[in-house]
C-alpha cells in the first residue's frame, strides 16, 4: 500500500468518526522506499523564538511502536559539562535535559501520553547507540547515511560545522567510550563514529523516541518528507489534568539548565569505521506512560508537609508526637530512648535525655516536582556529637574497601546518619591520573588524611570548599584555598570535609551557591543554627516520574537559609546522597547508568550521630 492510499484512508476514517485511537499500519526504513516522515512536538528551529513542527524519519517498528529518529539536530550540548562528575549515560545532564526540559517544552501533555519508554536506557526521550546506528535496516548501511545538517537554531547554539556543500554536523551517541571513561561516542565528520570529551559543547542533540502507534491517528500529510505525517494523540488520551496528581515522564529525568563552564579543552578524537552490524536494535519499549507534567506555573511553589493520619507533621516546633519533653526539649534523665518511624506519613523521630531528631519529607508539585527530607537535631555536645564513622578504619583511605552507607550505620548504631563528602571518589582518581589530583582538606577524627587543595581559580564542581566541625558542637567554612589542614588541626577541628559549594555563611546566602551546581541534582547539606542545633537536608532527584526531579545549590541555599542556619555546605549528591535513620535508609535513589534502580552507592564512611542499642 503505497503512503498516499494509507493517508486517504486515515483521514476517512478520522472524519467518519473513528476518533478513538487505533493502531495503523507504518513502517520503518524500506531500503526501496526509503523512510517515512512524521510530525510530533514543537521546538525552536529557525531562531530561539520559533516554535515549529519537529520532523522524524521513522527507523523501524516494534510490537506496535514506532521508533523515530529526529531528521535534524536540534540542539548543541555538552553530555556533562563537568567532566569529574560523569557516571555514565543515565546520570549524565544531557539524559536529564531530554527527558526533563526538553520533554515537557517540546510536547503537550497529550503527545507526552504516546511516547513509550525505552526499556534499554528507561529514557522517554533518548540518542541512538553504535549499534543502532551500523543497523542497515535502519536505513544505516554506510557512514554516509549518518550525516544530519543542524537546524539554524542549533547552531546559534555552538553547532560545529564541517566544511561542504552541504554543512553537516557531529551529533552524539548514547555510548561511553570504550577507551576513556570521560568521552563519548557521537557521529563525526563524513559520518564516521568517533568519540570525544563529554564537556564538548559543539556537539549534536539529535533526539530519539518511540510512539505508540494505538495512541495516535494521522491529522494530515501523506509521509513524504516534504508532506511528512503530522501525529496527533487521538482523542480519549488523557491530559495531565485528567490523570493522577503524581506525573509520569522519564524514570530520572531532571531540568538541566545551561551547564556551567569548565574552561577545560574537548578531548581528542578518534574516527573509526563502520562494520556490518552485530548487535540487534533496542528492547522493544515497554508500556505508555502515564501523563508527564503540564506547563511549569508560574507562581510560588507550594509545599506541604506529608500527613499521618489527621496530624500535619509541622516543619517548625516539636512535634506533638513526642513524649513529654523536659524543659530543654530532651527527655527527662533517667528515661529510655523513644523512636518512631512513620515512611506513610514521612515522619521519623527520635528523642534520648541528649539527642533529639525530627525529620519531616515534603512533597511539592508545582512549579516543578521536588521532595526532600529536613531533619532537625539537636543536641547536647557534651553527650553528642556529629562525627565520621569509617567503615574499616584499618582500610579508610582504600577505594576498594567499600559498604552501604546504612550498613555502615548499622555498624556502629547511629541514630542519624547521612553521606559526607565522598573524598574516596577522589583518592582513587589520584591513582589513576599521572598528575596531582585536588582531594581537598580531609581531617578525620583529628587525624589530618590529606591536604591537597584545588586551585583558587578553578570553576570545575566540586569547588572543594571547607568544612570544619570541632569538638564543641562549633562549625566554620573556608573557601577552597583559603586555609590548610595543618592550621585547622591547630584550632582543634575534628572532623574536617571539602565538598561545597558553601551554600549559606554568616547567616547570608553565599554566592558560590550560583557559581556551581545550577543543574539540577539530587543534593544533600549539612547546616548549624548555633552549637547544639542542625539541619540536614536531602533533596531527591533523578524522579521526576514519581517524586523529585532535584534542584540546584542556590535551592538548597535558599532551603537553609529558610530553615535559619548560619553555617550551611552542599555534601556530595547524586547516588552517593543518602540519609539514615535508625540503621535504615528512609530517601529513594533514581536509576544510574550501572546500576539498579533505589541502590546505594557503595561508601567508606557516613557522618552521623547519636548511638542506640535499638540500632542493629
Amino acid at each position: 500500500m503505497t503512503k498516499k492510499i494509507l493517508s486517504l484512508i486515515l483521514a476517512l476514517a478520522v472524519l467518519g468518526g473513528a476518533l478513538a485511537a487505533q493502531p495503523f499500519a507504518i513502517s520503518g526504513y524500506d531500503k526501496n522506499g526509503g523512510y517515512i516522515y512524521v510530525t510530533l512536538g514543537m521546538f525552536p528551529l529557525s531562531s530561539a523564538d520559533s516554535h515549529e513542527p519537529i520532523l522524524w524519519r521513522v527507523l523501524t517498528v516494534e510490537n506496535g511502536a514506532a521508533y523515530l529518529l529526529s531528521e535534524y539536530i536540534l540542539d548543541s550540548r555538552p553530555v556533562q559539562s563537568d567532566k569529574e562528575n560523569y557516571r555514565g549515560w543515565e546520570g549524565s545532564e544531557l539524559y536529564l535535559w531530554l527527558n526533563g526540559e526538553f520533554l515537557e517544552t517540546a510536547f503537550t501533555a497529550s503527545e507526552r501520553a504516546v511516547i513509550r519508554q525505552n526499556t534499554a536506557d528507561k529514557a522517554y526521550v533518548t540518542l541512538l547507540t553504535a549499534d543502532e546506528v551500523r543497523t542497515e535496516s535502519y536505513g544505516f548501511p554506510d557512514n554516509s547515511d549518518h550525516r544530519a545538517e543542524g537546524t539554524v537554531y542549533a547552531r546559534s547554539r555552538g553547532l560545529d560545522s564541517y566544511s561542504g556543500r552541504v554543512r553537516y554536523s557531529p551529533w552524539w551517541l548514547r555510548d561511553t567510550s570504550a577507551q576513556q571513561e570521560m568521552q563519548q561516542r557521537r557521529i563525526i565528520e563524513d559520518g564516521k563514529l568517533g568519540r570525544t570529551g563529554v564537556h564538548s559543547r559543539t556537539t549534536g542533540v539529535r533526539p530519539a523516541l518511540w510512539v505508540d502507534l494505538a495512541l495516535v491517528v494521522v491529522a494530515a500529510g501523506s509521509g513524504d518528507k516534504d508532506d511528512p505525517f503530522v501525529l496527533s494523540p487521538a482523542l480519549g488520551v488523557a491530559t495531565a489534568s485528567e490523570t493522577a496528581d503524581i506525573p509520569a515522564a522519564a524514570e530520572t529525568p531532571e531540568t538541566a539548565p545551561e551547564p556551567q563552564v569548565t574552561g577545560e579543552p574537548a578531548a581528542n578524537e578518534t574516527g573509526e569505521p563502520v562494520t556490518t552490524p552485530t548487535a540487534s536494535p533496542s528492547a522493544a519499549p515497554t508500556e505508555a506512560p502515564t501523563e508527564a507534567p503540564t506547563a511549569v506555573p508560574t507562581e510560588a511553589p507550594t509545599a506541604v508537609p506529608e500527613k499521618r493520619g489527621s496530624v500535619v507533621a509541622s516543619t517548625s516546633g516539636i512535634s506533638p508526637l513526642f513524649p513529654v519533653l523536659a524543659d530543654d526539649g530532651f527527655l527527662p534523665e533517667g528515661q529510655g530512648e523513644f523512636s518512631l518511624a512513620d515512611e506513610d506519613a514521612g515522619v521519623w523521630l527520635y528523642a534520648s535525655p541528649s539527642l533529639r531528631v525530627e525529620i519531616h519529607r515534603v512533597q511539592q508539585k508545582s512549579p516543578k516536582l521536588m521532595r526532600w527530607y529536613e531533619a532537625e537535631i539537636f543536641c547536647k555536645p557534651e553527650d553528642d556529637m556529629f562525627t565520621t564513622y569509617a567503615y574499616d578504619e584499618s582500610r579508610y583511605t582504600r577505594s576498594s574497601v567499600l559498604t552501604d552507607p546504612d550498613a555502615i550505620a548499622r555498624q556502629h548504631h547511629l541514630v542519624f546518619a547521612m553521606n559526607s563528602d565522598f573524598f574516596i571518589y577522589r583518592v582513587a582518581r589520584q591513582k589513576e591520573v599521572n598528575y596531582t589530583y585536588p582531594i581537598g582538606i580531609v581531617t578525620r577524627r583529628g587525624n589530618l588524611m590529606y591536604d591537597v587543595p584545588k586551585k583558587p581559580t578553578s570553576s570545575v564542581y566540586p569547588p572543594l570548599d571547607v568544612c570544619a566541625i570541632y569538638p564543641d558542637g562549633g562549625v566554620k567554612l573556608f573557601l577552597n584555598g583559603e586555609t590548610t589542614g595543618k592550621a585547622l588541626a591547630a584550632e582543634g577541628a575534628r572532623d574536617v570535609l571539602s565538598f561545597g559549594p558553601i551554600l549559606v555563611q554568616n547567616g547570608e546566602i553565599s554566592p558560590r551557591s550560583s557559581a556551581f551546581g545550577d543543574v539540577d541534582n539530587p543534593r544533600t547539606a549539612f547546616g548549624m543554627v548555633e552549637k547544639g542545633h542542625y539541619w540536614c537536608v536531602l533533596l531527591e532527584g533523578r524522579l521526576a516520574s514519581t517524586y523529585s526531579q532535584g534542584g540546584s545549590c542556590m535551592w538548597m541555599a535558599e532551603t537553609m537559609k529558610r530553615l535559619g542556619c548560619t553555617q550551611a555546605i552542599n555534601l556530595d549528591g547524586g547516588q552517593t546522597a543518602c540519609m539514615i535513620f535508625m540503621g535504615q535508609r528512609i530517601n529513594k535513589i533514581g536509576t544510574y547508568s550501572g546500576s539498579a534502580t533505589n541502590k546505594d552507592r557503595p561508601q567508606n564512611e557516613v557522618l552521623g550521630i547519636g548511638i542506640s542499642d535499638q540500632v542493629r
